[in-house]
């Protein structure tokens, strides 16, 4: 997944802040206010959220997630809030 989500965030970048937490790398200690504000289970991975500028959850995806079904999502929502 992560050479998905760097894709995107080079074709979408200018137009959405896209965050990555390696929790393989770091664990989920590292990220626990993220886990928590966002009901995150750390056993589904990966876990991927679009967000609204206000932090609320638009998509949710836990587990491999096709390119084009992120892209489109990520396009809908950089839409929905220029």
């Amino acid at each position: 997944m992560a050479p998905i989500v760097h894709g995107l965030d080079e074709l979408y970048g200018d137009y959405a802040n896209i965050i990555t937490l390696d929790m393989d790398r770091n664990g989920p200690d590292a990220y626990g206010p993220f886990i928590d504000a966002l009901d995150y289970d750390p056993r589904f991975r990966p876990g991927l959220y679009i967000l609204a500028p206000d932090g609320a959850v638009l998509n949710r995806w836990l587990g491999p997630v096709d390119a084009r079904t992120l892209q489109q999502a990520l396009v809908t929502a950089i839409l929905q809030f220029q």
